[in-house]
């Protein structure tokens, strides 16, 4: 095997399967509106020499705009059950996407 890596993995994880065969790559949830891989996943890959690949750079879709207040989730959709999603939250969030909208 030449290059393998791994998904949404704890830190500890990490480094087991990188001391048993050296990861190319891990990939997390990371964007603006999750940035938890900062605390220890970033710092770790820097550590260790593993490449980043951020999924959801957008959000799940959040910041492309193409969600507002209206939006419901099809069943299974993961969106359904995250809270930053729920009607409740939702419409906080939008007024921050609004103010990253109006940035230079």
């Amino acid at each position: 095997m030449l290059h393998w890596g791994l998904c949404e993995m704890g830190p500890k994880t990490l480094r087991r399967a990188h001391a048993a065969l050296p990861v190319s790559a891990v990939q997390n949830e990371y964007s603006m509106l999750w940035r938890g891989p900062e605390a220890v996943i970033i710092p770790l890959c820097q550590e260790l020499g593993i490449g980043f690949v951020p999924w959801s750079p957008l959000g799940v879709g959040f910041l492309t705009g193409a969600i507002d207040a209206k939006t419901r989730f099809a069943p299974g959709d993961i969106r359904g059950v995250e809270p930053r999603f729920a009607p409740e939250n939702l419409s906080h969030n939008l007024a921050l996407l609004e103010r990253v909208k109006r940035r230079p």
